[in-house]
């Protein structure tokens, strides 16, 4: 983005107005290719969050799994005490050896933030789920790089605007921008990190 809008700084050949009317059309184009990456991001994050959660919870045939979770839903999650209701149910289904309950109860400690009784259900756990247990929690856990991942710094000619509407006025306010700007870079493509 910044390459393609110092060029567009640079030709001397475009008024003011075409040069600020082209960085926001070139803004706008990086905006909504980075969105588009973005949502394509978290479709996969999505599907691998998805993945970790059936390797550590999801070995059960899907009718004991729902019997299972009516069980561990009856738990009112606002009562002070359902964390050690939890522990209390989560010790029960280890000793009947009943794993549907068991992944179920680990499953909703894992949402609701029942530590106590996660550490309990890694006592009975496979090596396997742990290990996608403490995947999970590594990737659900956000960073400042993943917060900016996906932001694009606008260009100095643009950065007074707010939104996307006030952009695409901006943009469409050159009548020769769109012409020139074909002209200047007919297949340019801005890509995330290009200088």
């Amino acid at each position: 983005l910044n390459g393609l809008a110092q060029r567009i700084r640079d030709d001397s050949r475009l008024t003011q107005a075409a040069k600020t009317a082209n960085i926001a059309k070139l803004y706008l184009k990086a905006k909504s290719e980075m969105a588009a990456m973005e949502a394509n991001h978290a479709a996969d994050q999505k599907r691998d969050k998805t993945r970790k959660v059936r390797m550590a919870f999801g070995h059960a045939s899907p009718e004991s799994q729902r019997a299972a979770f009516d069980v561990v839903d009856k738990i009112d999650v606002l009562d002070s005490r359902a964390s050690q209701r939890a522990e209390a149910l989560m010790t029960q289904a280890i000793e009947l050896g009943d794993d549907s309950l068991v992944s179920a109860v680990a499953f909703r400690a894992r949402e609701h933030g029942w530590d106590d009784v996660l550490e309990q259900w890694t006592t009975v756990a496979k090596p396997g789920q742990v290990e996608a247990l403490n995947d999970l929690r590594n990737t659900e856990k956000p960073t400042a790089a993943t917060m900016f991942e996906f932001a694009v710094p606008a260009p100095i000619e643009v950065s007074h605007t707010w939104n996307d509407y006030q952009l695409q006025q901006l943009a469409d306010s050159h009548p020769n921008a769109s012409a020139q700007a074909q002209a200047h870079h007919p297949n340019a493509s801005v890509q995330a990190g290009a200088s």
